[in-house]
């Protein structure tokens, strides 16, 4: 059950681990400097780690921890002809399908997975619009599975990340989703 209280310190300094990763998280989304942005997010991607494992969240680990090392491959591929090979997008989904499967605890436990799953997709495709509407798209999932391990710190930071996308959204892409639809009801 989800409480906007500690029952003790060692709560406390469980959620404050996650709070240290969504301020990387944040700190990521401010620089314009790839190289920056990835070693915040793999920051971010380890300590959450920390936060779902000591909240006994396995799944959430997991994808964490899997994530972060995605996120170094998927870096890769700007500059190495092995890592631009869609092998790699399916690799990794697979391993977070394996890996949800190993930490089963409910039907909860796929909401990490299919994040991931998507979230995998969004970040292997070079469309920054696609990207950021896929990305849109899984932070219900991250937010019903942080409610139910009691994670304050991944429902703070997906309630960021839900509005930074959603400024995103509008200032990029706002003209060309208005153009797709004026097109598309004229021709219904």
């Amino acid at each position: 059950m989800f409480r906007f209280y500690f029952k003790d310190m060692q709560e406390l300094y469980i959620q404050l681990i996650g709070f240290a990763a969504m301020f990387f998280i944040v700190l990521g989304f401010q620089k314009d400097n790839r190289k920056f942005i990835l070693m915040s997010f793999l920051v971010a991607s380890f300590l959450f780690f920390f936060h779902f494992i000591l909240l006994g969240a396995l799944t959430a680990a997991l994808m964490n921890l899997i994530g972060g090392i995605r996120v170094i491959v998927f870096n890769l591929k700007e500059k190495h002809k092995w890592a631009q090979h869609n092998f790699w997008l399916y690799l990794f989904i697979a391993i977070f399908w394996i890996a949800g499967l190993l930490s089963w605890n409910g039907i909860i436990s796929f909401f990490p997975v299919i994040a991931m799953t998507i979230e995998s997709i969004a970040l292997w495709n070079e469309n920054t619009q696609y990207l950021r509407l896929l990305l849109m798209t899984i932070r219900p999932f991250w937010i019903t599975y942080g409610i139910s391990v009691g994670s304050i710190a991944g429902l703070s930071t997906e309630t960021f990340i839900l509005i930074s996308l959603s400024i995103g959204i509008y200032r990029f892409d706002r003209k060309k989703i208005i153009r797709f639809f004026k097109k598309h009801i004229k021709s219904i």
